[in-house]
């Protein structure tokens, strides 16, 4: 090789070299949504009247958390979403209230939830797995559905 390209060959080598880390004075893209754990559901079992439960969870993320929220699905499939608020620190809390088990079958009312968060740069997190389960029990002597 020419002496005279040498050393544009160890630029163009280096500038490549930047490129492919990630340099050249520009920070990595964030892709990644924030974290969350610690979900906690208290109380988990309510009675037939319904009531008002506690979601906590805790949340983090290097590029800052945005927004956390609850996710709810009813007994009847439909959701609806609660956001939570900042407890302090990585805490985000938030209350949520169940009416009554009034299941047409006389069976407990089941609701799943899940926290979700977003991130400053607008990752969010995926729902993943079956969510936590709140039961409302149904009540001990539930009405007998008519025959047809």
């Amino acid at each position: 090789m020419s002496s005279d390209l040498r050393p544009w060959v160890f630029l163009l080598s280096m500038g490549a070299l930047l490129i492919a880390c990630g340099g050249g004075g520009r920070a990595p893209a964030d892709l990644v949504p924030p974290t969350v754990s610690n979900v906690q559901v208290t109380p988990n079992r309510l009675p037939f009247t319904g009531g008002t439960v506690r979601v906590s969870a805790t949340v983090t993320d290097p590029s800052g958390v945005s927004s956390v929220w609850v996710q709810v699905r009813g007994p009847d499939g439909s959701e609806r979403s609660i956001a939570l608020t900042n407890a302090g620190g990585s805490v985000y809390q938030g209350e949520l209230t169940l009416g009554p088990a009034t299941t047409p079958d006389g069976q407990d009312a089941e609701y799943r939830v899940w926290v979700l968060a977003r991130d400053a740069r607008g990752n969010t997190t995926a729902r993943s797995g079956p969510g936590l389960a709140i039961i409302v029990t149904a009540p001990n002597n539930p009405p007998i559905p008519p025959s047809i």
